[in-house]
Order: C-alpha cells, then sequence, then structure tokens
C-alpha cells in the first residue's frame, strides 16, 4: 500500500502481481511503446482512492498488512491513460472476455 501524489491511495497486487508486470512488459514490447525499461518496470496495483485525508491513508496503511481482497474477472480491458494536470481520463482500446 502506498500513499504518494497529494492523498492518493493505492494497494500493490499480491498474487498474481508479477504475471500481470509480465503482461505489462510483453504488451509495452508488442505495441510499442517504449514505455517500460530496466530503470522503469511496471508496478501492478489497484487505485483506491485520490484526494483521500491523511487519516484515511493511515487507516488504509494500518490494514493494508492484513486486508485480503478478491474479486472474480469476466473480461480484461486494455485502457490508454491520458494525464493532465485536472486528473485522468482513460480510454479503452481493446478488451477480452475470460473463462468460458
Amino acid at each position: 500500500m502506498g500513499g504518494r501524489g497529494g492523498g492518493v491511495a493505492w494497494l500493490r497486487l499480491g498474487d498474481g502481481g508479477h504475471q500481470v508486470a509480465q503482461l505489462s512488459l510483453e504488451l509495452d514490447d508488442a505495441i510499442g511503446a517504449h514505455t517500460y525499461d530496466a530503470n522503469r518496470l511496471p508496478r501492478p496495483h489497484l487505485t483506491v482512492a485520490r484526494g483521500a485525508s491523511e487519516a484515511a491513508l493511515a487507516d488504509l496503511r494500518h490494514a493494508a498488512d492484513t486486508l485480503r481482497i478478491t474479486w472474480p474477472l469476466d473480461r480484461v480491458v486494455l485502457f490508454r491513460s491520458h494525464t493532465d494536470p485536472r486528473g485522468s481520463r482513460y480510454e479503452e482500446l481493446t478488451s477480452a472476455a475470460l473463462g468460458a
């Protein structure tokens, strides 16, 4: 868990995090984005709050060591992130269904 960038709270992925990072590297290579290199590796995470108070961040830090969240997935979506000072906007590029 971390809080950076003025009250942004996020949780690192545990189980499967390495596989998600590897997928990020492979996608980056396949589309020629050159986002990652030896000095900048993907850090799979789930953003849980933006503009969070210091008290909320402290509570999340305290709970993060024992917090376990799971959820079913039915598809994977590749987004392009557009960032500017007013915040981020996400554009869906493609998606793929998972499972049967």
